[in-house]
């Protein structure tokens, strides 16, 4: 009976060393630096770079209800994307490409339509600082009526998040990071 009671406690002891060590490694990968605070404010001056979308988070509880449905495990509001999609400044230019998770007050019956694509020429940026020293952005779309307003938040490691607000639709949210645009051969 003592040798049980002594291994069940090992068992035990390894468990959470297991769990401890999961646990950080979850840590030190929320923390990675996906640009230097250099080269993200050169970025952020020129307003030419991508926004690189990687999760959705929807917000209505609907569509959470549905997701927990299907998912026989359960499942949690943030959707991991497949790549390809962004939000890209350059040269005055807003081209956007996001998919869209959530109730639509005005459907389009393309299903390829529902997401957010769009490009935009006439927008405004408002700039500010946190107090985390996180850099907010708050845009204005004047060229696309069922857009409300942009919201993008960079950290100093270049992690960033965008909001957007539509007249249409459920506000939706994506996390990503911010990179450099790449260089399309054809346009050289």
């Amino acid at each position: 009976m003592c040798l049980k009671l002594i291994k069940m406690k090992n068992i035990f002891k390894y468990i959470l060393v297991f769990l401890v060590a999961f646990s950080f490694q979850n840590c030190s990968s929320s923390s990675k630096v996906y640009a230097t605070p250099e080269k993200l404010q050169t970025l952020l001056n020129s307003e030419n770079f991508t926004f690189v979308a990687e999760k959705a988070n929807p917000t209505g509880m609907d569509v959470i209800k549905v997701m927990n449905s299907i998912s026989p495990a359960g499942s949690s509001q943030v959707l991991d994307l497949s790549p390809g999609y962004f939000v890209k400044f350059s040269n005055g230019e807003m081209n956007v490409d996001l998919p869209y998770f959530g109730r639509m007050y005005v459907t389009n019956f393309d299903p390829n339509k529902n997401g957010f694509d769009f490009t935009s020429k006439k927008f405004t940026i408002d700039k500010s600082k946190s107090t985390q020293k996180k850099t907010l952005w708050v845009i204005n779309v004047n060229d696309n009526q069922s857009i409300g307003q942009i919201y993008l938040e960079i950290t100093k490691t270049g992690k960033a998040y965008i909001s957007i607000s539509s007249t249409d639709r459920q506000a939706i949210s994506y996390d990503g990071y911010i990179t450099e645009n790449e260089v399309n051969e054809n346009n050289l």
